[in-house]
């Protein structure tokens, strides 16, 4: 089963962290088997500074010294989340597509972790807990995962709602710190499901939580693996870490082990 990582970017990313992702993968149990990073507004990066260390790694992933396939998509005008994921989803060429924001730090099991269940289930969508960039990863072995299952999903996130613009409360986040933008999915759930722009939410908090929405309720097999697998960043991560119904996470008994 072939893996295609999404990386949707910023010159800003690009230029201070996105390196740092790359390089989490590169040292995984499991690499990606494709790297796509879609870079909007790529003239910029000519008015920035970027260090020679930056450039000479990213020289290596082009060069194919990193990664097996690895492409840059430079796109001339601004791409927003949605449209920008989109772009790099329509070149990926895995069996599933991993998609990964430019300043999250992956778990080094990521890949192994979704690329196992997908292999052992017949789940169309997952996702993960995220934790914030202050906690350290742990270790974990993927025959013990725990996984919210698409039933329990549909009966308390589906079921209840008619549409997915009725749905309420973050995606996930009745079960733990759900990250909506950094989810995976088998590549043919882009025959139905696309990420949208800002201008084609109607009324949505986010282009990450129609996605999820929309594809849970299309499929009615999507997953969680309660599994702290990114370390989201960023102020709105570091407001919603302090949530009290989530302080008590990423203790041992939480992670995911049996």
């Amino acid at each position: 089963m072939k893996t295609s990582l999404v990386i949707p970017c910023t010159p800003y990313h690009f230029c201070n962290s996105l390196v740092s992702v790359l390089k989490a993968y590169e040292n995984g149990t499991t690499k990606p088997d494709e790297v796509i990073v879609s870079l909007s507004q790529a003239p910029l990066i000519n008015k920035m500074t970027i260090e020679q260390e930056t450039k000479k790694y990213l020289k290596k992933c082009v060069s194919g010294n990193i990664f097996e396939e690895f492409n840059i998509i430079s796109h001339i005008g601004k791409k927003t989340h949605g449209p920008n994921r989109q772009e790099g989803s329509d070149v990926a060429t895995g069996d599933i597509i991993i998609y990964n924001d430019a300043d999250d730090i992956p778990h080094h099991q990521r890949v192994e972790a979704i690329k196992h269940c997908f292999e052992t289930t017949d789940a169309m969508h997952i996702n993960h807990w995220w934790c914030h960039e202050s906690c350290n990863f742990e270790t974990f072995d993927k025959q013990k995962i725990k996984i919210i299952s698409s039933e329990e999903i549909c009966k308390k996130m589906i079921k209840p709602y008619h549409h997915p613009l009725y749905a309420k409360g973050g995606y996930g986040n009745m079960f733990g710190r759900t990250h909506g933008g950094n989810t995976s999915i088998r590549k043919e759930v882009l025959q139905k499901i696309r990420w949208k722009d800002w201008t084609e939410l109607q009324g949505a908090p986010a282009e990450d939580w129609l996605f999820c929405y929309e594809t849970a309720y299309t499929y009615k097999k999507s997953v969680i693996l309660q599994l702290d697998l990114i370390k989201y960043s960023g102020a709105a991560a570091d407001s919603l870490w302090q949530l009290k119904d989530w302080c008590n996470f990423c203790d041992e008994k939480s992670m995911g082990i049996k």
